[in-house]
């Protein structure tokens, strides 16, 4: 992230982060922790973001999951997705965590047998809580996209004129990614095929809204070089404008409705044809 070190993306578990203000002497402060013991935090750009900007990406800045529990039990926590795509909520070990609502915990992907790790050995030292299966409606394969090209469709409505040439009313552009990945199966890294079908799919019918992650560990929103102007920096805590808009989260719409899931001789690599129409 600093000095010579690339950027990692993904779920930030490393040391603080300390910045100076320029002052005399400097003011030293950390962005990722208000205790010793350093709390993760979803990617480098969620620790650099403060909750209650109430800017495109934080609406419900006091009604969000990480909000309610710390109002409720008056204690640090953090939920945050992890890289393999299942849950993880963090406490301080000296409070408590528990369940209010079995259907809310098994949402999450939670069983309710999960047994927390303790992180640490001082005063601050945390719980990591890890859910068993993934979070429905979330779908991490355990390898990158084969393809990912655009499709573009402009609907008009045109008219041949009598003295020749046309007339059109121009009605919308609309802009679909067409994505091709191979889904995990039962030989595979991990199991995602019954996930796909009973746990992804009822949360991402033809026409619901969707996040599609081009990088993950980056969640700001993709932003095409020609989008760049006085007004809207390249890059900033909404946008990232890298590769020309092939880096970020694309807002979408499902349009898929159904898939055939086979596969060869071993239920392993299971191919998929989604596509993705961009809000």
């Amino acid at each position: 992230m600093i000095g010579e070190l690339d950027w990692v993306r993904g779920v930030y578990r490393g040391e603080r982060y300390l910045f100076s203000d320029g002052g005399t002497p400097p003011t030293l402060f950390t962005a990722f922790s208000s205790s010793d013991q350093p709390w993760p935090t979803q990617d480098v750009i969620c620790g650099l973001r403060q909750r209650g900007l109430a800017d495109l990406d934080d609406l419900h800045a006091t009604d969000c999951l990480e909000a309610l529990v710390r109002t409720d039990t008056g204690t640090e926590a953090r939920f945050i997705l992890n890289d393999d795509g299942h849950v993880e909520v963090w406490h301080l070990d000296s409070s408590s965590f528990s369940w209010l609502s079995s259907s809310f915990r098994d949402r999450l992907g939670f069983t309710g047998d999960e047994v927390g790790v303790v992180n640490g050995s001082g005063a601050t030292n945390t719980v990591t809580l890890t859910a068993t299966h993934p979070m429905p409606g979330a779908l991490f394969p355990s390898r990158p996209f084969q393809d990912h090209h655009l499709s573009a469709e402009t609907i008009s409505q045109s008219r041949r004129l009598i003295g020749g040439g046309y007339t059109s009313n121009f009605i919308g552009r609309y802009i679909t990614s067409a994505l091709a990945f191979d889904l995990d199966a039962l030989l595979d890294q991990r199991d995602l095929y019954r996930h796909f079908t009973d746990r992804f799919m009822q949360y991402s019918p033809q026409g619901e809204r969707v996040n599609f992650y081009q990088g993950w560990g980056d969640s700001r929103r993709a932003l095409t070089s020609a989008e760049v102007t006085a007004d809207q920096s390249a890059y900033d805590l909404i946008y990232t404008s890298e590769d020309n808009g092939d880096q970020g989260r694309i807002r979408a719409s499902m349009v898929t409705a159904s898939y055939d899931l086979s596969f060869g001789d071993l239920k392993r690599r299971v191919p998929v044809q989604m596509r993705l129409e961009h809000l």
